[in-house]
């Protein structure tokens, strides 16, 4: 199935823009490298695309397997400068880097995690690695650009409840320049946690209206069961290089509410300068990426399309309640 990438630009001045492309996937994460080209994540290949958005140039590299510029289940993005991006393969347990050429992607190199891996960002010449850590063991280990270890922190407490020992393994990570600071975000949970680049703790809240998942523990066997209109588990969490933190998260709804629903997704905006925190309701597209006023998504898994968040006129009715949602959340301050 042919599918198009959805490219949405919130701000209604900005020059008209019809940056579209035909997909023969779904990508799993996306990467805005800047207003040109995007970064995507292929997990069926397993493989690693870059798209022009402007010709629709796409270049794929990548393959199954452990060797060089191979993958097993790449889940995340990090992209380092203009020229560097890097994929995290939990399976293999490391991080690779490729060079930009022009359209083209060129491996360069691999380095080692030494834990299991969620996802990671990176700021400068550092890289932050979220791990599932036992409780006493830090969750986010820093490396150099080159693969050196650096340092770790935001060590995992002891759990208060027998949930905890659930909720606090899965993990989002976003980085942000401007305010030099990381969030970790809990994919289960509406817990998220904010340091500053050093590790030193700086604030903690929760998200808003996140419906989580009911999790029942009896000895060492947890039951999920999803509450009414859809429990959130949050998918990614992007910076948007300007002090804000865009998390999407899917909502899972019940057999039958899904078969009535096409609200499958909802969106998040942390301010990491005012600390402050904004639901922006479930809506029917999937949030892949944000830098500004730009946001780049998925209306779907089957027939994604593309549109513009904030010129009414070319928004596809199918998500003009997404663009609303958007658009409210990048205007907040």
């Amino acid at each position: 199935m042919v599918r198009s990438l959805l490219w949405g630009i919130a701000t209604a001045a900005l020059p008209a823009l019809s940056l579209s492309a035909q997909l023969s996937f779904v990508p799993s994460r996306g990467y805005l490298i800047d207003g040109t080209r995007i970064a995507l994540l292929d997990d069926g290949g397993p493989a690693l695309a870059l798209l022009n958005a402007a010709s629709g140039a796409l270049a794929r590299v990548g393959r199954r397997g452990s060797g060089p510029g191979e993958f097993l289940a790449p889940s995340s993005l990090v992209v380092a400068g203009d020229s560097l991006v890097g994929v995290l393969d939990a399976a293999n347990a490391r991080l690779q880097w490729f060079a930009r050429q022009g359209e083209r992607l060129v491996y360069r190199r691999g380095m080692a995690i030494d834990a299991p891996a969620m996802d990671a960002c990176s700021v400068g010449s550092l890289v932050f690695v979220a791990v599932i850590a036992p409780p006493g063991s830090a969750r986010i280990r820093v490396f150099g650009i080159d693969g050196a270890p650096r340092y770790s922190f935001a060590v995992r407490p002891e759990p208060a409840a027998p949930i905890d020992r659930e909720t606090g393994l899965q993990l989002r990570l976003a980085c942000d320049a401007a305010t030099r600071s990381v969030a970790l975000i809990e994919t289960l949970s509406a817990r998220f946690e904010v340091f500053d680049l050093t590790g030193r703790p700086l604030w903690r809240a929760t998200l808003p209206e996140f419906r989580p998942l009911r999790i029942t523990v009896q000895g060492v066997t947890a039951t999920f069961s999803r509450p009414p209109g859809g429990a959130h588990t949050v998918m990614s969490a992007s910076s948007l290089g300007d002090g804000r933190v865009i998390v999407s998260a899917e909502v899972l709804r019940r057999p039958a509410e899904h078969a009535t629903s096409t609200q499958h997704w909802a969106a998040f905006l942390i301010d990491l300068r005012s600390r402050r925190v904004r639901f922006g309701g479930d809506t029917s597209c999937r949030l892949l990426d944000g830098r500004g006023s730009v946001l780049l998504g998925l209306l779907d898994d089957d027939e994604p399309v593309p549109f513009r968040v904030g010129a009414a006129d070319s928004i596809p009715s199918a998500c003009s309640a997404s663009a609303t949602s958007w658009r409210t959340l990048l205007s907040f301050r």
